[in-house]
C-alpha cells in the first residue's frame, strides 16, 4: 500500500462521453489504435442505460452515450 500520491506519475484515468455526432460512434474500439496514437488502454465502459463492459475487447462497437 502507498502512503504518498506521486504528482509526477505518468498515468491518468479520464472519461470520454462519446456524443451521438462522435467520429467514434459505429467504429470498433481497435480500430480507432488508441493505444498506438495515445498510449491508452480502456478500463471499462459505462453503456448507455448504465451497465458497464470492463476491459472491453478490441471488437467493441461505440455507441452514442457510452462514457469510456
Amino acid at each position: 500500500m502507498y502512503d504518498r500520491y506521486d504528482q509526477d506519475a505518468r498515468e491518468q484515468v479520464v472519461q470520454l462521453f462519446v456524443w451521438d455526432q462522435s467520429p467514434w460512434v459505429g467504429k470498433r474500439l481497435g480500430a480507432l489504435k488508441l493505444r498506438e496514437q495515445f498510449e491508452t488502454g480502456i478500463l471499462g465502459i459505462r453503456l448507455k442505460g448504465g451497465r458497464y463492459l470492463y476491459v472491453p475487447g478490441d471488437d467493441h462497437i461505440v455507441q452514442p452515450d457510452e462514457v469510456i
